[in-house]
């Protein structure tokens, strides 16, 4: 994860250095390691287990709701923000042993920062985080708009085997792309359809 500028530094951190941080951090030695408590509002892959088990015991939260989030506070040592939860300043207050603010994803607008910054508790995200997943996923669209994946679908369940023929299929290449924001994603498109020979319109307001 990189870090908010506000609180840890630059955002261009890479993920190694962040882990180390993250690694440094104390812990109450009289505070077992199962006793800790690392809160997270949704599901987490199992390489997040490997990695933080040995800073404490990661929960799950079911319910995400700010109430529910202050009342889960108390004796955390982490905070792992899944989705759109959003992360208040009640919420950030009631962290009386809250170390670090994690955001699974690429913004992190949905956390008080001005609220952790002020309790010095940094807030790191992954800016990187599925970004070539969505450039493949908006490539995929983008073929099957061409080649009328939908509609033949459709046909081919409905046993019209031949209705292909009825249908006009187009080519990516020699298509004209135009991209608003040449972010992560934006450039991953664009990556991907000069492969396919496109030619890419860009503006990045």
């Amino acid at each position: 994860m990189d870090a908010h500028p506000s609180s840890l530094g630059e955002e261009s951190k890479e993920q190694s250095s962040i882990i180390s941080d993250f690694q440094v951090l104390t812990v109450p030695r009289k505070t077992a390691v199962n006793e800790r408590r690392i809160v997270s509002t949704g599901k987490v892959l199992p390489v997040v287990e490997e990695m933080l088990g040995s800073f404490g015991r990661i929960e799950i939260l079911h319910n995400t709701d700010e109430e529910s989030l202050i009342a889960s506070m108390p004796g955390a040592l982490a905070l792992i923000a899944r989705g759109t939860t959003q992360i208040s300043s009640r919420v950030i207050a009631s962290g009386s042993e809250l170390r670090v603010i994690g955001r699974t994803g690429a913004g992190y607008d949905s956390i008080d920062i001005e609220a952790a910054t002020t309790k010095g508790i940094p807030v790191v995200y992954a800016p990187r985080a599925g970004s070539r997943a969505v450039a493949e996923g908006t490539l995929a669209m983008m073929l099957a708009l061409a080649k009328k994946l939908k509609e033949l679908d459709h046909k081919t369940c409905t046993g019209e085997w031949r209705a292909r023929d009825g249908f006009a299929q187009g080519d990516l290449e020699g298509a004209v792309l135009g991209i608003v924001g040449m972010g992560r994603i934006g450039r991953e498109v664009a990556h991907f359809a000069k492969t396919f020979h496109m030619r890419v319109l860009c503006h990045d307001p």
